[in-house]
């Protein structure tokens, strides 16, 4: 920031107050979902989207949990297609006429 003098100024440290008092040991990890919020304010997506990632993401949480995102892999990609063809021949034996 520049002063009238001419002379350079620091610029102001942010203030999260949400952050304040806690230890960074304390926080609780981000999730997938905890990034829904900014997602769709900052792109503002229909309604209809917004259900198909709360869908997604249901359909993610059932085989692999909830997982931080910092912890989140191709791997718990690969556990939930397994975990698609599973429920497929699933749903194919309880339900044929559903396929």
């Amino acid at each position: 920031m520049l002063e009238a003098t001419g002379q350079l100024q620091s610029a102001p440290i942010p203030f999260y107050p949400d952050e304040v008092g806690k230890a960074a040991t304390e926080r609780k990890p981000k999730t997938l979902r905890d990034v829904i919020p900014s997602w769709v304010a900052r792109n503002g997506p229909k309604k209809a989207s917004q259900d198909h990632t709360q869908r997604a993401l249901d359909l993610l949480e059932q085989p692999v949990g909830l997982v931080p995102l910092p912890e989140l892999t191709k791997a718990h990609g690969a556990l939930l297609t397994k975990w698609f063809k599973a429920f497929r021949e699933y749903l194919a034996v309880i339900c044929p006429q559903c396929m």
